[in-house]
């Protein structure tokens, strides 16, 4: 983790999700070198499956943890999602996140299992990459 505000600011997640949180990963611009100043930071947080993901608990987040988070880093933008589940296949937002991320909290390795899961389906040729009026997409290679 490259800038101490990032670092604080886990920990104030993490203290406040406790177990309900698998792990986190940072992704977009801002994992890697092309990210500028006005960059936002895209905070994937991957919550436990019996945890589930509706408006609820953003609505949690932007009354509860956010003034406390932005008070830290500014421009935080959280991501809500379970580890896909083996018979589906990635979303289009996990196949992005594995192609660049950086792991900011994975106490029980499973997150970073994903990825590399995700990664390998996608250097084995399963899905791919497209741009369609200037805007990048994912699709199923087969």
């Amino acid at each position: 983790m490259t800038d101490p505000r990032l670092a604080r600011a886990v920990i104030e997640i993490q203290k406040y999700y406790g177990q309900r949180l698998v792990g986190a990963a940072l992704f977009g611009s801002r994992a890697t070198p092309r990210s500028r100043a006005d960059s936002d930071w895209d905070v994937l947080l991957v919550v436990a499956d019996d945890e589930p993901i509706r408006r609820s608990l953003y609505r949690e987040w932007d009354e509860r943890l956010a003034p406390r988070v932005e008070a830290l880093l500014p421009g935080i933008s959280p991501h809500f999602v379970h580890v896909p589940a083996g018979e589906d296949g990635p979303s289009s937002l996990w196949l992005e996140v594995a192609m660049t991320h950086e792991i900011l909290s994975d106490p029980t390795g499973r997150l970073s299992a994903c990825l590399r899961r995700i990664r390998d389906l996608i250097d084995a040729g399963r899905f791919e990459q497209r741009a369609a009026h200037g805007l990048a997409y994912w699709r199923s290679a087969r």
